[in-house]
Protein backbone atom coordinates (compact mmCIF):
# COMPACT_ATOMS: atom_id res chain seq x y z
CA UNK A 1 0.00 0.00 0.00
CA UNK A 2 1.27 3.44 -0.93
CA UNK A 3 2.28 5.57 1.41
CA UNK A 4 0.47 8.62 2.45
CA UNK A 5 -2.87 10.19 4.17
CA UNK A 6 -5.89 8.35 4.20
CA UNK A 7 -9.45 9.39 4.99
CA UNK A 8 -12.41 7.34 5.60
CA UNK A 9 -15.45 8.22 3.86
CA UNK A 10 -18.91 8.47 5.31
CA UNK A 11 -19.79 5.31 3.18
CA UNK A 12 -16.66 3.45 5.05
CA UNK A 13 -18.12 4.65 8.12
CA UNK A 14 -21.64 3.56 7.77
CA UNK A 15 -20.36 0.30 6.42
CA UNK A 16 -17.91 -0.13 9.84
CA UNK A 17 -20.71 0.42 11.92
CA UNK A 18 -23.33 -1.83 10.27
CA UNK A 19 -20.43 -4.48 11.08
CA UNK A 20 -19.92 -3.65 14.59
CA UNK A 21 -24.17 -3.99 14.92
CA UNK A 22 -24.24 -6.66 13.43
CA UNK A 23 -21.53 -8.60 15.04
CA UNK A 24 -22.89 -7.54 18.88
CA UNK A 25 -26.44 -8.72 17.74
CA UNK A 26 -24.79 -12.36 16.78
CA UNK A 27 -22.85 -12.77 20.22
CA UNK A 28 -25.55 -11.76 21.97
CA UNK A 29 -28.36 -14.24 20.51
CA UNK A 30 -25.29 -16.82 20.74
CA UNK A 31 -24.90 -15.90 24.67
CA UNK A 32 -28.18 -15.53 24.82
CA UNK A 33 -29.28 -19.24 23.86
CA UNK A 34 -25.81 -20.61 25.24
CA UNK A 35 -26.90 -19.38 28.60
CA UNK A 36 -30.55 -21.37 27.94
CA UNK A 37 -29.18 -24.86 26.81
CA UNK A 38 -26.70 -24.10 29.83
CA UNK A 39 -29.33 -23.93 32.46
CA UNK A 40 -31.47 -26.48 30.74
CA UNK A 41 -28.72 -28.76 30.61
CA UNK A 42 -27.80 -28.97 34.38
CA UNK A 43 -31.28 -28.22 35.62
CA UNK A 44 -32.54 -30.67 38.26
CA UNK A 45 -28.68 -30.76 39.31
CA UNK A 46 -27.16 -30.09 42.46
CA UNK A 47 -24.48 -28.46 42.88
CA UNK A 48 -21.32 -29.54 42.91
CA UNK A 49 -20.11 -28.38 45.92
CA UNK A 50 -23.03 -29.91 48.06
CA UNK A 51 -22.38 -31.25 51.62
CA UNK A 52 -18.41 -30.64 51.47
CA UNK A 53 -16.99 -28.71 53.78
CA UNK A 54 -13.14 -27.45 53.87
CA UNK A 55 -12.28 -29.81 55.92
CA UNK A 56 -13.31 -32.94 54.13
CA UNK A 57 -12.77 -31.62 50.51
CA UNK A 58 -9.44 -29.57 49.56
CA UNK A 59 -11.26 -28.15 46.62
CA UNK A 60 -13.47 -25.94 48.76
CA UNK A 61 -10.65 -25.71 51.54
CA UNK A 62 -9.17 -23.70 48.67
CA UNK A 63 -11.62 -21.80 48.05
CA UNK A 64 -12.40 -20.69 50.92
CA UNK A 65 -8.74 -19.52 51.59
CA UNK A 66 -9.17 -17.46 48.61
CA UNK A 67 -12.18 -15.59 49.67
CA UNK A 68 -10.83 -14.21 52.98
CA UNK A 69 -10.45 -10.80 52.99
CA UNK A 70 -7.10 -9.74 54.24
CA UNK A 71 -6.65 -7.53 57.48
CA UNK A 72 -5.86 -4.15 56.50
CA UNK A 73 -1.82 -3.34 57.03
CA UNK A 74 -2.01 0.33 58.48
CA UNK A 75 1.46 2.16 57.90
CA UNK A 76 3.26 2.16 61.17
CA UNK A 77 3.20 6.46 61.26
CA UNK A 78 -0.83 5.91 61.79
CA UNK A 79 -1.23 3.21 63.88
CA UNK A 80 -2.13 4.02 67.86
CA UNK A 81 0.64 2.60 70.37
CA UNK A 82 -1.05 -0.21 72.55
CA UNK A 83 -0.31 1.24 75.71
CA UNK A 84 -2.05 4.75 74.41
CA UNK A 85 -5.10 3.20 74.02
CA UNK A 86 -4.93 1.56 77.43
CA UNK A 87 -4.35 4.38 78.59
CA UNK A 88 -7.31 6.09 77.14
CA UNK A 89 -9.70 3.36 77.76
CA UNK A 90 -8.64 3.67 81.53
CA UNK A 91 -9.17 7.23 81.66
CA UNK A 92 -12.49 6.97 80.00
CA UNK A 93 -13.77 3.86 82.62
CA UNK A 94 -12.38 6.31 85.51
CA UNK A 95 -14.03 9.59 83.77
CA UNK A 96 -17.40 7.27 83.94
CA UNK A 97 -17.42 6.06 87.19
CA UNK A 98 -16.59 9.65 89.04
CA UNK A 99 -19.38 12.04 90.25
CA UNK A 100 -18.54 14.85 87.23
CA UNK A 101 -18.93 11.58 84.87
CA UNK A 102 -21.85 10.54 86.23
CA UNK A 103 -23.59 14.29 86.33
CA UNK A 104 -22.41 14.40 81.97
CA UNK A 105 -23.97 11.05 81.12
CA UNK A 106 -27.30 11.88 83.50
CA UNK A 107 -27.04 15.31 81.64
CA UNK A 108 -26.89 14.35 78.00
CA UNK A 109 -29.81 11.43 78.79
CA UNK A 110 -32.05 14.55 80.39
CA UNK A 111 -31.42 16.28 77.18
CA UNK A 112 -32.68 13.77 74.78
CA UNK A 113 -29.97 11.28 74.22
CA UNK A 114 -32.00 8.78 76.28
CA UNK A 115 -34.74 9.51 73.32
CA UNK A 116 -32.12 9.00 70.36
CA UNK A 117 -30.93 5.73 72.60
CA UNK A 118 -34.72 4.19 72.72
CA UNK A 119 -34.92 4.56 68.81
CA UNK A 120 -32.31 2.56 68.38
CA UNK A 121 -34.03 -0.38 70.51
CA UNK A 122 -34.18 -3.17 67.81
CA UNK A 123 -34.93 -6.10 69.48
CA UNK A 124 -38.29 -6.29 71.25
CA UNK A 125 -39.62 -9.18 73.47
CA UNK A 126 -41.33 -11.81 71.86
CA UNK A 127 -44.92 -10.90 73.07
CA UNK A 128 -44.11 -6.99 72.65
CA UNK A 129 -43.97 -8.15 69.43
CA UNK A 130 -47.13 -9.95 69.61
CA UNK A 131 -49.13 -7.79 71.14
CA UNK A 132 -47.65 -4.86 68.68
CA UNK A 133 -49.09 -6.73 65.81
CA UNK A 134 -52.50 -7.22 67.50
CA UNK A 135 -52.58 -3.43 67.56
CA UNK A 136 -51.35 -2.57 64.41
CA UNK A 137 -53.95 -4.52 62.92
CA UNK A 138 -56.78 -2.74 65.00
CA UNK A 139 -55.45 0.62 65.25
CA UNK A 140 -53.41 1.98 61.71
CA UNK A 141 -50.70 4.68 63.85
CA UNK A 142 -49.71 2.09 66.26
CA UNK A 143 -46.07 2.14 67.03
CA UNK A 144 -43.70 0.10 69.03
CA UNK A 145 -40.59 1.32 71.44
CA UNK A 146 -42.12 4.98 71.02
CA UNK A 147 -40.57 7.83 72.83
CA UNK A 148 -41.97 9.90 75.26
CA UNK A 149 -39.93 12.22 77.83
CA UNK A 150 -36.74 10.48 77.35
CA UNK A 151 -38.84 7.18 78.07
CA UNK A 152 -39.50 4.77 75.57
CA UNK A 153 -43.46 2.62 75.40
CA UNK A 154 -43.69 -0.78 74.50
CA UNK A 155 -46.48 0.27 72.24
CA UNK A 156 -48.41 3.28 71.76
CA UNK A 157 -51.16 4.55 70.18
CA UNK A 158 -50.87 8.34 69.50
CA UNK A 159 -53.67 9.49 68.55
CA UNK A 160 -55.57 8.23 71.42
CA UNK A 161 -52.84 8.79 73.69
CA UNK A 162 -52.87 4.66 74.70
CA UNK A 163 -49.72 3.56 76.08
CA UNK A 164 -49.55 -0.55 76.11
CA UNK A 165 -47.01 -2.25 78.35
CA UNK A 166 -46.20 -5.83 78.53
CA UNK A 167 -44.48 -6.69 81.55
CA UNK A 168 -42.63 -9.79 82.16
CA UNK A 169 -42.18 -11.17 85.75
CA UNK A 170 -38.29 -11.68 85.64
CA UNK A 171 -37.84 -7.81 83.86
CA UNK A 172 -40.14 -5.64 86.01
CA UNK A 173 -38.86 -6.44 89.36
CA UNK A 174 -38.32 -2.49 90.49
CA UNK A 175 -41.88 -1.02 90.55
CA UNK A 176 -40.67 1.83 92.15
CA UNK A 177 -38.65 2.73 88.98
CA UNK A 178 -41.92 1.53 86.50
CA UNK A 179 -44.18 3.54 88.71
CA UNK A 180 -41.92 7.06 88.03
CA UNK A 181 -41.56 6.43 84.76
CA UNK A 182 -45.42 5.95 84.45
CA UNK A 183 -46.28 8.72 86.42
CA UNK A 184 -43.98 11.01 84.17
CA UNK A 185 -45.51 10.24 81.01
CA UNK A 186 -49.17 10.17 81.97
CA UNK A 187 -48.53 13.70 83.10
CA UNK A 188 -48.11 14.67 79.07
CA UNK A 189 -51.99 13.05 79.07
CA UNK A 190 -51.24 9.27 78.28
CA UNK A 191 -53.33 6.27 79.83
CA UNK A 192 -51.66 2.96 80.70
CA UNK A 193 -52.86 -0.34 80.08
CA UNK A 194 -50.50 -3.11 81.27
CA UNK A 195 -50.45 -6.57 80.88
CA UNK A 196 -48.32 -8.65 83.23
CA UNK A 197 -46.78 -12.28 81.55
CA UNK A 198 -50.12 -12.10 79.45
CA UNK A 199 -51.05 -11.37 75.76
CA UNK A 200 -54.46 -10.07 75.43
CA UNK A 201 -57.00 -11.50 72.71
CA UNK A 202 -58.57 -8.98 69.71
CA UNK A 203 -61.42 -8.37 72.13
CA UNK A 204 -59.84 -7.63 75.30
CA UNK A 205 -57.52 -5.31 73.74
CA UNK A 206 -60.64 -3.39 72.65
CA UNK A 207 -62.28 -3.45 75.51
CA UNK A 208 -59.37 -2.48 77.36
CA UNK A 209 -58.42 0.17 75.46
CA UNK A 210 -62.11 1.89 74.64
CA UNK A 211 -62.27 1.52 78.68
CA UNK A 212 -59.01 3.69 79.52
CA UNK A 213 -59.75 6.15 76.57
CA UNK A 214 -63.27 6.81 77.42
CA UNK A 215 -62.33 7.81 81.50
Amino acid sequence: MPKGVYTRTQEHLEKSRQIFINYNKTHLVRSVESNLKRSQTEKGRNPWNTGLTKETDIRVARMAECCKVPKPNYPEHIKMPEEVCEAARQRIIKLNKSDAGRERVREQLVNGHAVYMNSCIKNPSKPQVEIYNLAKSIYEDAKINYTCKNYSIDIAIPSLKIAIEYDGSFWHKNKEKDEKRQREIELEGWKFIRYIDYIPTEENLVRDVNSRYSC
